[in-house]
């Protein structure tokens, strides 16, 4: 999602006027657990909630359950422009070091705040993941003809 919402980029986030639709990847235990696993289960858990995952998600566009974690990952410029919506003071870049936004840009949609208060549906699995799974297959193996 690198560089989503920027003409100089082929594909652009929707913003559609009757709601986002937003799905959440959860995480949970299982009662049968092992106690070695159960601590490392929650190792794990914790780790991914410290904030260092999250600023890793947000460099590819997406939102963290614990912002203010992420926040104390991720530069003052980065913050703002990812979470806050404000305009990029600094080339902003994703985890492959490739630009996402250049200086001046904005993120299509606003503040995060603000798109959260525009879900208007939440799935677990939208209905469509099946398509969109083998649609996103097809265009990981096939941009501009080369396989990656």
């Amino acid at each position: 999602m690198a560089g989503i919402g920027h003409a100089a980029n082929r594909f652009v986030e929707a913003d559609p006027k009757e709601g986002y639709r937003a799905w959440f990847g959860g995480a949970s235990l299982s009662s049968a657990l092992a106690s070695e696993k159960t601590d490392m289960a929650y190792r794990y858990l914790n780790w991914l909630l410290d904030g260092n995952a999250g600023a890793a998600m947000a460099r590819q566009g997406y939102y963290c359950a614990v912002p203010d974690q992420v926040r104390t990952y991720l530069a003052d410029h980065e913050w703002r422009y990812w979470y806050l919506g404000d305009e990029a003071a600094h080339d902003v870049f994703n985890n492959p070091n490739q630009l996402a936004a250049p200086a001046s840009a904005r993120r299509s949609g606003g503040p995060m705040v603000e798109k959260a208060e525009r879900i208007a549906v939440w799935d677990s699995v939208i209905d469509e993941y099946n398509f969109a799974t083998r649609a996103w297959n097809g265009f990981i193996h096939n941009i501009d003809g080369q396989t990656l």
